[in-house]
């Protein structure tokens, strides 16, 4: 009976010595230079460096592996605006992975009095500044949720895949309503061109025929503004073109109002 109680009373001490003597190997690997980080591999990035990159996830040479925590290294590049998605891993003894996935950013969107970047969904990036200056599309959403961000996802897919023609690079601004449906202004032409949410192919297949028409033509530089309502598009021409000009492609007689800077003349494709 004894024995057994000296047992129980040593078992107690065998634990703390084990306990300590992990804790005493646990710092010697921590603080030899066997397991200095000597190299930091970063990919995924493309607008932040990587030497952003290693300093967002708080990582640099001469650290000890073993010594950071991979979860919180992660924690770290999630944190800034720009990664979307991160992954971290270790190879000892002297080796650490950092790969990203950035936020592309689609989008200007104007709010609470400064620019921002936002993704495809509207959801903020951060600030517009100099450095890495990206020249997008403003969206001007006019009692309008951004649930109508997926008619603009739509025109981008099928400016890409060449249907508009145009080239989303050269919107300058985009305003988007509940009533009013979808405008877009191509800065360097000078042409606004409006679309209803719903029918969104059949319309790009008009305005790509009346577009190519008017282009034919010579008489796309005469238009102020495409709209398309239903099944017709209204070409508006500036007021300098309005005076003897023909519809695109239809021959009824344009209205112009006095005092306006645009006439009005009914095209269909």
């Amino acid at each position: 009976m004894w024995q057994w109680g000296v047992s129980l009373l040593l078992w107690p001490l065998f634990i703390i010595a084990a306990s300590c003597a992990c804790l005493l190997l646990y710092r010697y690997a921590t603080s030899h230079e066997y397991f200095t980080l000597r190299e930091i591999e970063v990919s995924g990035n493309r607008r932040l460096t990587s030497a952003e990159i290693m300093q967002a996830g708080g990582v640099h040479l001469g650290m000890n592996t073993l010594d950071l925590a991979m979860h919180d290294v992660r924690a770290r590049l999630l944190g800034n605006p720009w990664v979307e998605s991160a992954k971290v891993a270790r190879e000892l003894p002297s080796t650490f992975r950092l790969s990203v996935v950035e936020r592309e950013p689609r989008w200007w969107v104007q709010q609470e009095g400064g620019l921002f970047y936002a993704d495809e969904q509207g959801r903020i990036i951060a600030p517009v500044e100099p450095r890495g200056f990206i020249s997008l599309p403003l969206i001007r959403l006019e009692n309008a949720d951004s649930s109508l961000l997926a008619v603009l996802n739509r025109l981008q897919q099928m400016a890409e895949a060449k249907r508009l023609p145009f080239t989303m690079q050269e919107v300058g601004w985009v305003r988007l309503s509940q009533g009013g449906g979808v405008e877009l202004h191509l800065e360097a032409a000078n042409i606004t061109i409006a679309m209803e949410h719903q029918g969104l192919m059949d319309q790009v297949a008009r305005l790509r025929a009346v577009w190519d028409d008017l282009t034919q033509r010579g008489e796309l530089e005469q238009v102020a503004a495409l709209r398309l309502t239903g099944e017709k598009l209204w070409v508006e021409r500036t007021m300098q073109a309005a005076v003897g000009a023909k519809p695109a492609t239809e021959s009824k007689p344009a209205t112009t109002t006095k005092g306006a800077q645009t006439s009005k003349k009914p095209a269909r494709s």
